[in-house]
């Protein structure tokens, strides 16, 4: 349930295109993936409920130069290449996501209420 708050959430967010959501709870990746329409600025999303009050830190799935951070990308492209997006959209968000050019944000639910973004810039946070 919370992954899909956060979609839409996120969909109601202005120039974000949700792309990728709803995969089963546990699944290792992105839990939701958008596409900022006016940048092509690709955000990886990762959701966090915690039932008791406390900060999330940034998720393991996001972790510089891991096989999930890898793999994150790899489903995120696969999703941007199997969207409605306008082809431009699409070339601009493939190549940032080639070039290690995206966000990365854990999103605390539940009793946990914070955020945790990250950019990347080459691969590597900036």
């Amino acid at each position: 349930m919370g992954e899909l708050n956060l979609a839409n959430d996120i969909a109601n967010l202005p120039n974000q295109a949700v792309v990728r959501y709803g995969d089963a709870i546990g699944t290792h990746g992105a839990d939701v993936v958008s596409v900022n329409l006016a940048t092509g600025r690709v955000t990886l999303w990762d959701n966090k409920y915690r039932s008791s009050a406390q900060n999330v830190p940034s998720s393991p799935t996001f972790t510089p130069g891991s096989n999930a951070l890898d793999g994150a990308v790899s489903d995120a492209q696969t999703a941007i290449r199997n969207s409605n997006l306008p082809d431009s959209v699409k070339q601009q968000a493939i190549q940032s996501l080639r070039d290690g050019n995206f966000n990365a944000n854990t999103v605390g639910s539940g009793a946990a209420k914070n955020s945790t973004p990250v950019r990347f810039c080459g691969n590597n946070p900036c």
